[in-house]
Formats: structure tokens, sequence, C-alpha cells
């Protein structure tokens, strides 16, 4: 047995009946379920504030990287835009073509994550019961709706906010200037 539940008595001493225990039984370490499960409670809490630090620089990072990838693509095709815009496209219709654009990479860059990650669940699910050795229970299908939109949203959200200054700065250029360079 790695562990038992000792229940006391209304009116003992919890902290007496560890003390006791640890001091008659050798070898056996006594917790108090208030600070079993107050331990447990600040462990969780921060392990969740470190992972949601994580997540938030890997974001921040994400969308910078992204927004230079886009401008060095947009950038690739300055002469296109430029002609685009000399044939009579204005500045918002080029702007809001490279936001398209930017979305619906985002969309099938988000729905092609989310089958890769269902995919890698649905094979390792059994390597991930017995390496951790808890049951694997995925949660209902509602909340699986929820977390896919959420996931679908912050992708969509992130690459846009990404793409916003270089398809500003490309789509206010000059045509004359796009297409000479």
């Amino acid at each position: 047995i790695s562990a038992a539940l000792i229940k006391v008595k209304p009116g003992t001493d919890p902290h007496d009946v560890a003390v006791r225990i640890a001091q008659k039984i050798p070898g056996v370490t006594s917790i108090e379920s208030s600070d079993l499960f107050q331990t447990y409670r600040k462990q969780m809490t921060g392990l969740l504030r470190t992972v949601m630090v994580v997540l938030g620089v890997t974001l921040g990072l994400s969308i910078v990287l992204i927004g230079l990838v886009f401008s060095m693509a947009a950038n690739e095709r300055r002469k296109e835009l430029g002609v685009l815009r000399a044939i009579g496209a204005t500045r918002q219709y080029v702007f809001q073509s490279l936001l398209a654009e930017a979305s619906l990479l985002a969309i099938f860059g988000g729905l092609t994550g989310v089958n890769l990650a269902s995919l890698a669940i649905f094979l390792f699910r059994k390597l991930i019961m017995v390496s951790l050795d808890i049951p694997f229970l995925l949660p209902s299908p509602a909340s699986l709706l929820t977390q896919i939109g959420i996931g679908l949203f912050l992708a969509l959200f992130s690459v846009n906010l990404a793409a916003l200054i270089p398809a500003y700065k490309i789509s206010r250029q000059d045509p004359a200037v796009a297409m000479r360079e």
C-alpha cells in the first residue's frame, strides 16, 4: 500500500493522530489531509501559471515570426501588387485581399493542426495511458468542439494580427515604386 486515508473521530486533533502514527510506525510519513490538498492545489496553480506564461510567450513569438514570414512573402509579390494597383485596384482592395489570404492560410493551417493532433491522439492513446498510468478520457463532444473553435479562432486572430502591418505597408505603397523594385 502506498497510501492510506485515516478518518479520525469528531473532536480529535488530526495533527496529534499524525504525530502518533509517525512515532509508532517506522518508515511511514503522515500527512494531514488539509495540508495534502492545499499543497496539491498550490503545485497545480503554480504549474498552470507557468504553462500560461509559456503559452503567452510562444503565442507572442509566433505572431512576430508569422509577421516576418508574411512580410517577406508580400515583399516578393510587390511587383504583382503594384500592377494590381496600376490597373485600378484600390489600396483597400489590396489590403483586404492580403488579409483574406492570411485568413485562408490560418483556417487551413488550423484545420490541418486539429486533424494531425486528433490523429496523433488516436494513434498514441494507449501509449499515453500506459506511460502516465491513467485512463484516457476524451472531453464531451460539446467541450471538444468548443476547444477546436477556440483554437481555430486563436489561429485566425494571431495570423491576421501578424499580417496586419505588412499588408498595410504594401497596400499603401505607390504602384510605380512597387513595379520598379
